[in-house]
């Protein structure tokens, strides 16, 4: 394959080099989100916004947009009891 490829014996090598740092860089990102034990990941697009009467569409269409953060504006954010509360 290197002969092939016309590939120095380091640039042949540098390829799965470079694959297994990757691979051992996203195996101790997810092991440390883990053990940090975040709260559960969630988007807006899984939002029913029918079950959730109090908040108002409009509004929220804005912050889906997100031109909050081009304004550098801050954010709260409130849910039920037992549920992620946010400041930002």
């Amino acid at each position: 394959m290197a002969l092939r490829d016309q590939l120095s014996h380091r640039s042949y090598l540098a390829e799965p080099l470079t694959a297994e740092l990757e691979d051992r860089n996203a195996r101790r990102r997810k092991r440390c989100i883990r053990e940090a034990r975040f709260p559960r990941l969630t988007c807006l697009a899984g939002l029913e916004l029918a079950a959730a009467p109090s908040v108002d569409p409009v509004q929220f269409s804005a912050l889906e947009r997100g031109a909050w953060i081009d304004a550098a504006g801050p954010i709260a954010v409130f849910g039920d009891s037992g549920t992620a509360s946010h400041s930002c």
